[in-house]
């Protein structure tokens, strides 16, 4: 019964850090994904100032794109949308631009602000507007730094579901003991109770009985017992006695006897 009072505790408790952590996981996720696509849309924004600012030709902007790509691990690209999408500007390195991450690229050249996060890569890309010309800025980086925030959170929700566990089994096991035990009593009196009659029965002894077979030792034991329990006021000796005669009682001999003594 015990055990049965602590495993539906801990399953209980189970249920609940499944219920509450799969969705806080969840929430994590997107939270810190979020903020990593924030921090790189700045550094993509301040890109953007630069160029819209100083009105830098592509050329111009090869250094300083090349110089922030070495400092932040940035990869920074320029698109022109002159006809189909060209690439003017390509920082390279690190990270590699995966083929199929478009999802940006099609938001900017809507005129909006793209972020994407696929193949192991952060992408955002920036709608720009230079000499008359659209151009799409693009910045992508590895997501390295966040799979570590993620693993590091995922970790502690893990560690806290195992510890809400361990104290559910201890609470269960408290919980299971104050209640099994009034039951357990209770049943161990029930079974006492039902055993009863054949309890009483084997527990019954025939009387000792002093009979032809008793040893001498018990017979004379028994007839001094039979002597013991002569009532004083009784006039006759007990049956088969030979101590006094016929006419004598229990406080002294007969006047005969006295007479014949003298």
């Amino acid at each position: 019964m015990r055990h049965r009072l602590v495993l539906a505790t801990v399953g209980t408790v189970a249920v609940g850090v499944v219920l509450l952590g799969l969705p806080l996981a969840i929430a994590i996720d997107g939270v810190l994904t979020g903020q990593a696509l924030d921090t790189l849309q700045r550094q993509a924004e301040q890109v953007q100032v630069l160029i819209n600012t100083d009105r830098m030709t592509p050329r111009q902007l090869s250094d300083p794109l090349a110089d922030r790509t070495a400092e932040r691990d940035i990869r920074f690209q320029l698109l022109e949308q002159r006809g189909p999408l060209r690439i003017t500007i390509d920082t390279g390195g690190p990270p590699a631009v995966p083929e199929g991450l478009e999802t940006d690229v099609a938001s900017a050249a809507e005129g909006e602000v793209g972020r994407a996060r696929d193949h192991g890569v952060l992408a955002v890309a920036l709608p720009l507007r230079v000499s008359g010309v659209s151009q799409i800025l693009r910045a992508v980086s590895p997501d390295s730094g966040l799979k570590s925030e993620l693993t590091g959170a995922w970790l502690a929700i893990a560690g806290l579901g195992v510890t809400a566990l361990g104290l559910a089994g201890l609470v269960g096991l408290g919980v299971a003991r104050r209640l099994a035990i009034p039951l357990e009593s209770r049943g161990a009196a029930g079974a006492w109770r039902a055993a009863g009659p054949a309890r009483s029965s084997r527990s019954r002894r025939p009387p000792r009985r002093w009979g032809r077979g008793t040893s001498p030792r018990g017979r004379r034991a028994a007839a001094s017992r039979s002597q013991t329990r002569w009532p004083a006021h009784s006039t006759s000796p007990p049956s088969g006695s030979g101590r006094w005669s016929s006419g004598a009682g229990p406080s002294g001999p007969t006047p005969a006897t006295s007479s014949a003594r003298r």
